[in-house]
């Protein structure tokens, strides 16, 4: 279900900004990436700062 999801939320995005949906894709993908470092390096720096 949720590469499906994926799927759709990356064709909806494509063609609400008039782009492919390999873009729509990289719209979607790459801030979930960016959110997820931010947060793995949080956690990397209150575990360094507990040591």
């Amino acid at each position: 279900m949720s590469i499906w999801t994926l799927f759709v939320q990356s064709n909806a995005v494509g063609q609400a900004h008039r782009f492919s949906a390999w873009k729509g894709l990289f719209v979607i993908v790459i801030p979930a990436i960016l959110f997820v470092g931010i947060i793995v390096a949080i956690i990397v720096a209150i575990t360094m700062a507990i040591l």
